[in-house]
């Protein structure tokens, strides 16, 4: 009977543990996507400044330009969404 309830005490632990680590996990990969978001959209506001710079009023540049410009908003809300949820996710028990 002992060697049942020991049994039963570690696999309660275990799962417990296992849950811990796998929001650990979880939290990280939502932080690593973030980041990867947040580079994304440094890369396209950089190449935006250029093209910017380099405007001189052709139709086709500033159609680059606005697709450029959604993509930096887009990947900057993704990366700031993905902090945020990593955040909710690390303060839940």
């Amino acid at each position: 009977m002992l060697h049942l309830r020991t049994a039963m005490a570690a696999a309660r632990s275990f799962s417990g543990v296992a849950a811990r680590f796998w929001r650990i996990l979880r939290t990280l990969f939502l932080e690593v996507v973030g980041l990867v978001f947040l580079v994304l959209s440094g890369w396209g506001g950089l190449w935006l400044i250029r093209t910017y710079r380099s405007f001189n009023g052709d139709g086709e540049v500033l159609f680059k330009m606005l697709v450029v410009a959604v993509f930096v908003v887009m990947m900057c809300f993704f990366g700031i969404s993905s902090f945020w949820r990593a955040r909710r996710l690390s303060r839940t028990r």
